[in-house]
């Protein structure tokens, strides 16, 4: 890559339906016109369906060849990766890539270390944060909360997520699950399993995919 270069990158985005991913080229100071507006330009956009019944290393290994597909791709195009980032549903330990807690929802993703088979198959370097928090940081640099201190992102699809993020900076709180807005209490949810397992009146089973 020559210097002052936008850097692109392979993206994930693995979710309760679908695993999507795109070639994403993030904006340089030294070039400003890479992007619409200053903002990432997503291009080889492409998925494939999540299928979580068939259980948590299936999607890890399926995700796994998806990539090897996709490197192929960029390498044909002669798109120069910079490395792979992932947005993961559940709650993913970004340091040694492991998912630490998952919902029924994905149902045996707890403890896949999706770093170890990535690492199986490329030696660029890889990085994963959990799928809401990726939106909503997404959002507080480029989107509706661009130049906002503090911003709410909520996420609806299979589930119900959200995000806080401060000064540009993801808020986890003191076990790394501050921010999902599933589980806020409603009458609406009651007699409804919400994929925490409770019945006892939350918003997504009755708010959500």
């Amino acid at each position: 890559m020559s210097a002052g270069a936008a850097p692109t990158y392979l993206a994930f985005d693995i979710g309760g339906t679908k695993v999507a991913s795109g070639f994403v080229t993030l904006p340089a100071s030294a070039n400003a016109n890479a992007g619409a507006n200053g903002r990432p330009e997503v291009t080889a956009r492409c998925e494939i369906p999540t299928e979580a019944a068939r259980g948590g290393e299936d999607l890890k290994n399926r995700i796994v060849a998806f990539a090897v597909r996709q490197l192929e791709r960029a390498e044909a195009e002669g798109v120069a990766i910079a490395g792979v980032g992932i947005a993961a549903a559940g709650v993913p330990d970004s340091e040694t890539g492991e998912i630490v807690s998952a919902t029924d929802i994905l149902p045996g993703w707890r403890g896949q270390r999706i770093y170890d088979a990535f690492a199986a198959v490329t030696d660029l370097p890889v990085h994963m944060i959990g799928d809401v928090g990726a939106h909503g940081l997404g959002e507080a640099t480029y989107g509706a909360g661009r130049g906002r201190g503090v911003v709410l992102s909520i996420g609806v699809g299979t589930g119900i997520g959200g995000a806080i993020v401060v000064d540009g900076a993801l808020f986890t709180g003191a076990h790394g699950v501050a921010g999902p807005a599933g589980p806020v209490p409603s009458a609406l949810g009651r007699g409804f399993l919400c994929s925490c397992g409770t019945l006892e009146g939350h918003i997504e089973p009755v708010a959500s995919g």
